[in-house]
């Protein structure tokens, strides 16, 4: 499997909420001593591209957020086709570069198109992918996507890397 596509994968498909459902079980801020098994804090602006795909009208960023994402490109979001599946571009708005939903400064980012891959099956998630347009480019840095078209032409850089997941 390509690199550029597993690592994309692995990023956005980290929330296992559904949109369908997540709205009806909206949940509190959780405490300060709850951690993810493993996991660490980031550093603020560690990850400027992950971008919070947010209900719009949920004024709270962070009771909004129920999916995850990252800036591929200045005006488009990655993100996984169970996340938009049904909903409508003013049904949701997206947060680039938050790195405490509780005391997000930052804007909100009104959506221009969605795009769910043609052949994504909501029975099995295959072709769980989605793109998301904003309605104006962001000014936070994109991530920086591996352009290889085959394992064989990998960096050696990449060899043996770890891969980061977020959320």
């Amino acid at each position: 499997m390509n690199i550029r596509v597993l690592f994309v994968l692995l990023v956005c498909l980290i929330q296992p909420s559904f949109a369908a459902d997540s709205k009806s079980t909206l949940l509190g801020p959780i405490d300060g001593t709850s951690k993810i098994l493993g996991g660490v804090e980031a550093a603020p602006g560690a990850w400027p591209w992950i971008a919070a795909v947010l209900y719009a009208d949920v004024p709270d960023t962070y009771n909004a957020q129920f999916c995850s994402g990252v800036l591929i490109e200045k005006s488009w979001v990655l993100t996984a086709a169970h996340c938009v599946q049904g909903l409508s571009t003013n049904d949701i708005q997206i947060a680039v570069g938050a790195y405490d939903l509780n005391t997000f400064i930052g804007g909100r980012t009104p959506v221009k198109k969605i795009v769910v891959h043609p052949q994504y099956n909501s029975l099995s998630f295959n072709n769980d992918i989605a793109l998301i347009e904003l309605s104006y480019p962001s000014s936070i840095q994109k991530i920086s996507l591996y352009s290889g078209q085959s394992n064989d032409d990998t960096p050696s850089s990449l060899l043996s890397k770890i891969v980061t997941v977020l959320g």
